[in-house]
């Protein structure tokens, strides 16, 4: 396996698990403006537009392709982690998981398997950090019983992760 090596004037950081939400943000926003001022380059019919783009790049699109999607990849995984605790909370307040997935794009049973996946793991991992009755109260949704209510495995065995999905 090869790994990409960084384009003259980018940055490279490893550590981006020590990096703020903003900060990872800055990173992919850098990145795709790196890609959209290649591409103002490729396609610049004048010096002076040429000149622009090559400043532009050199002193601001400094990240890479690849250091832009692992930092949105750990951006994600750090708003995805705690989504659980406002889906309960949106269940407590009286929002039905039709109105959760909504919020979040997913139908409700997905919404409710990822929910139920997430307490379930609590459950087998960490159970004594968390109010698991309190969890699992919201999974009920007298609006709608429905006696095939799928788990986040089988959601995930679908190839639907949702990892990002809504987010």
């Amino acid at each position: 396996m090869t790994v990409a090596q960084p384009h003259e004037g980018e940055q490279q950081d490893p550590a981006l698990v020590e990096l703020t939400q903003q900060e990872l943000l800055d990173r992919v926003d850098r990145a795709q403006a790196r890609v959209a001022w290649a591409g103002i380059l490729a396609q610049a019919t004048t010096d002076e537009q040429a000149q622009v783009a090559r400043r532009v790049l050199t002193e601001q699109a400094t990240v890479g392709a690849l250091d832009g999607l692992t930092a949105g990849a750990r951006l994600v995984e750090e708003v995805t982690a705690g989504r659980w605790v406002l889906m309960r909370q949106a269940r407590e307040d009286g929002a039905s998981w039709d109105q959760v997935g909504a919020a979040i794009g997913l139908p409700e049973d997905q919404a409710r398997a990822w929910y139920a996946g997430k307490v379930d793991a609590h459950e087998r991992h960490a159970a004594q950090w968390f109010d698991l009755a309190r969890d699992r109260a919201v999974l009920d949704d007298p609006a709608s019983q429905d006696s095939n209510v799928r788990t986040h495995d089988d959601v995930a065995q679908d190839g639907d992760d949702s990892t990002a999905a809504g987010w």
